[in-house]
């Protein structure tokens, strides 16, 4: 079979395989069976309904199908973010850093064969010049765990690290090819190294998802998280990307007027209600078109849709799924009529009909 076949790389055998290189179409291959089951997940999800939105099975170690396409589609889009992200780091920048850290430690040396570093204990950097990242790791046998990288395919329901918008590709998600460089130190203390150069290095410049050092308990575990490091990806928009979901947007602005009294307020219109929090000064915004009107309440059939700054956009597949809210007419709230304008071009290219519960 052709992936029996072997090839060799850093002076080892590895098999050849479509996965020695990542791409979007052998990333968040989807996988039912859970990787983060404990004997306590089956308690969390005890309520039957809960359950259901996850899991087709009563031990929750199967997810539904329902929840893997929409988990797919979220890696995918992380996917493309994290890619237009790596895009805009300069090179120059990625090699003065990764110089930076080498000239840090005189003993830190490049190596070409990985059968020098077999049952070597030290730290090992894997450099990815294509996407301008390196990772730093920890191991007693540098050989075995970076053949274990390359080889490994992370957990498919462990491929968000955070969320779409901040999470950090894993290792293990990049194939054998996507190494380039392997730069290695040969020490015993390798606990205090690594999480110097961790902590040191541009959390931008690297893959790194926690704080470096060995993990030996729960207080270690929380350590590393305190360390988590993010993606700012939110404005990362691939506009290719976009261009094929172009057709699968119909996104409407709700954008409020000057706001007015109850009792200007008529069946069919379509308003903006402003709520403040008791006791901050935090405003819920809650848009939708009047239904009925009543003395002391009216309802709304509520428009889905996030707020941006004074606007707020839905998709037109949400307004047919509206949902019936009772508004209570009280001091804390503010009324405004709403112009509904349609926005032609593409201004959230990770909106498609299919997931439109997705935030990105």
């Amino acid at each position: 079979m052709k992936n029996q076949e072997k090839i060799q790389y850093f002076g080892v055998w590895i098999n050849r395989s479509d996965r020695n290189k990542l791409t979007r179409d052998n990333y968040a291959i989807i996988d039912k069976h859970s990787s983060i089951w404990t004997p306590g997940t089956p308690l969390r999800y005890a309520d039957s309904e809960k359950r259901k939105k996850y899991f087709e099975d009563e031990e929750c170690k199967i997810y539904n199908d329902a929840y893997c396409q929409i988990h797919q589609e979220k890696c995918l889009i992380n996917f493309d973010k994290n890619m237009e992200f790596f895009k805009q780091i300069s090179k120059d920048e990625f090699e003065n850093s990764l110089q930076k850290l080498i000239s840090s430690n005189q003993n830190i040396k490049q190596v070409f064969d990985l059968n020098d570093c077999k049952q070597m204990c030290g730290i090992y950097i894997i450099v990815l010049d294509e996407y301008k990242q390196v990772y730093i790791g920890q191991s007693e046998d540098i050989k075995r765990r970076i053949m274990h990288h390359w080889s490994k395919q992370k957990q498919f329901d462990r491929l968000i690290f955070g969320s779409v918008n901040d999470s950090v590709l894993s290792i293990d998600s990049f194939g054998a090819f996507d190494t380039t460089r392997i730069y290695v130190l040969k020490t015993k203390s390798v606990d205090s190294f690594e999480k110097i150069a961790v902590s040191k290095f541009p959390p931008h410049l690297k893959l790194n998802r926690i704080g470096g050092g060995k993990i030996s308990d729960i207080l270690d575990v929380l350590q590393a998280l305190t360390e988590m490091n993010h993606r700012p990806l939110k404005d990362c928009h691939n506009e290719e990307y976009a261009e094929r979901y172009e057709k699968e947007m119909d996104v409407t602005y709700f954008v409020p007027k000057e706001y007015c009294d109850i009792q200007d307020l008529l069946i069919g219109d379509d308003i903006c209600v402003e709520t403040l929090r008791v006791g901050t000064d935090i405003t819920f915004k809650t848009y939708g078109k009047v239904e009925k009107i009543y003395k002391n309440k009216l309802v709304l059939s509520q428009y889905y849709g996030a707020t941006i700054d004074d606007h707020c956009f839905s998709l037109k597949l949400c307004n047919s799924a509206q949902r019936k809210t009772d508004v209570w007419f009280s001091k804390t709230k503010r009324f405004s009529k709403i112009e509904l304008l349609e926005k032609k071009e593409v201004c959230v290219f990770w909106r498609s009909k299919k997931f439109p519960q997705i935030e990105a």
